[in-house]
């Protein structure tokens, strides 16, 4: 694990220093200190490591960031205007992204914070990020301890034995057959004001059955994904959900 967490910690701190850390004369000008604070925290809880790492910084311009995810081709204005500042926040992870303006030593390379997301992801770990313009920016990483005992849960699929990571579940669910509905094709149901995507297990597997035939009860492990444009284009069809339920046979 701790190899695994060099080069994402590295380019975290890097990331605080070319795109966060403001010139002295900035900072004053803000009331701030001269200099800048990146801020490295680790502590471990119930075989989890939390990490943070943070610095005081000019955060994230969000309006800058709307009209640079707009230029790059990768949404239209209209739909970028609706984008919440935690939506926005996504986009800082997808491969190759950068805000950077001149390449240097530190940045503007087109290697982005993918490579934390990445490494997060190969663990079973979850990753987020908190900004405030002028006010610097935090990143906690929630990695397991260790990848030799994974706490999980046991599914049944077509009468094998599957098992699904606790890090990645929310919930475990039991759905009536009234209420599941259809949204553009896909099978959702309600969790907490949020229409949650339906994908079956054996699909996924490519077992038999591939589409969802509805029982009179419908059992499903709730995961989350901590990488958007998977939930989006597999799940939910909605760029703001990054949960899904994978239907099961029995827990």
């Amino acid at each position: 694990m701790l190899d695994k967490l060099e080069a994402p910690l590295i380019h975290l701190i890097r990331n605080a220093i070319a795109h966060g850390i403001e010139m002295p004369q900035e900072r004053l000008a803000l009331g701030k200190s001269a200099e800048g604070i990146v801020q490295l925290e680790a502590v471990h809880q119930a075989g989890i490591l939390s990490i943070t790492v943070s610095d005081d910084g000019r955060g994230v311009d969000f309006e800058q960031l709307r009209k640079t995810i707009v230029d790059k081709g990768i949404i239209n204005t209209e739909i970028a205007q609706k984008l919440t500042e935690t939506e926005l926040i996504e986009f800082l992870f997808l491969p190759g992204f950068s805000t950077a303006q001149t390449l240097t030593e530190i940045s503007g390379r087109g290697v982005g914070l993918d490579i934390v997301q990445s490494m997060v992801q190969q663990v079973g770990g979850k990753l987020r990020a908190i900004s405030h313009q002028n006010q610097g920016i935090k990143f906690y990483l929630q990695l397991p301890l260790t990848l030799s005992v994974i706490r999980s849960l046991l599914v049944e699929i077509s009468g094998e034995v599957y098992a699904f990571p606790i890090t990645r579940i929310e919930q475990l669910v039991m759905i009536e057959k009234e209420n599941i509905f259809q949204v553009e094709n896909r099978h959702v149901f309600r969790l907490d004001e949020q229409n949650i995507g339906l994908i079956l297990a054996k699909q996924i597997l490519n077992i038999n059955q591939s589409s969802l035939n509805l029982a009179q009860e419908t059992l499903a492990v709730v995961i989350s994904s901590s990488n958007p444009s998977y939930s989006v284009t597999i799940a939910t069809g909605e760029s703001h959900h990054k949960s899904y339920g994978v239907v099961v046979d029995r827990f």
